[in-house]
């Protein structure tokens, strides 16, 4: 099935290693000033979804990146980010089972822990979601598994969102295993493990952990 990719306006300091992630047939979706990094990417956007108050939209609407790209406006005041609401737009079509976020990690920390909880209320639609930047890939391990494959990506931790996650363990080519252990959201067990094979796996077999991998 097809994948979308949204473009938030967080942190992008690296648009070569972040193409590199895109595919040709992804539908590219803009929240707000994501355009911006749609255009610098050499990306056309199908959708651009914002309030516009972080974007001129007069300014981009002509960018190559927009010109072709179906618009939704929302108002300023609202109980959503921009952001949000381009993920609910994604999913109500039905079309997208996996969804790729970037620039949804920046500076300002509000908006990027409230971009990675969306994970789990992508997961609750049956929707995959993942976040990127240049130094984190961020999924979700929901009762189920996770494959991972050596990669640029040196660290992989486990992070408890339940308040006690049953059953993790981590097989393949995991520097330091697991085999059906307990993990709890205020303690840091999982952090800073290793693939050092070609490939790994995670599972859960109760509750919900973010599966995080980073590089320095």
């Amino acid at each position: 099935m097809r994948r979308a990719v949204l473009i938030s306006g967080g942190d992008i300091n690296d648009y070569e290693f972040i193409s590199g992630f895109i595919r040709d047939d992804d539908y590219i979706v803009c929240a707000d000033r994501g355009i911006v990094h749609c255009d610098k990417m050499n990306l056309k956007a199908n959708l651009w979804v914002g309030d516009f108050d972080s974007c001129d939209y007069e300014e981009y609407k002509n960018c190559p990146a927009a010109g072709h790209a179906e618009v939704i406006r929302i108002p300023t005041e609202k109980d959503k980010t921009d952001t949000e609401y381009a993920l609910d737009c994604i999913e109500e079509t039905k079309q997208f089972r996996n969804i790729l976020l970037i620039g949804g990690i920046g500076s300002r920390m509000d908006h990027t822990l409230a971009n990675i909880f969306m994970i789990e209320k992508m997961a609750e639609c049956e929707v995959y979601l993942e976040l990127l930047n240049e130094k984190n890939r961020i999924r979700l391990s929901r009762d189920s598994g996770v494959y991972l494959e050596k990669s640029v990506f040196k660290y992989v931790s486990i992070l408890p969102v339940s308040e006690i996650v049953n059953g993790v363990t981590c097989t393949g080519g995991f520097k330091y295993k697991l085999d059906n252990a307990v993990m709890f959201r205020k303690n840091s067990l999982g952090i800073s493990n290793e693939i050092v094979g070609e490939s790994a796996s995670v599972y859960v077999s109760e509750g919900c952990a973010l599966i995080i991998e980073s590089r320095d």
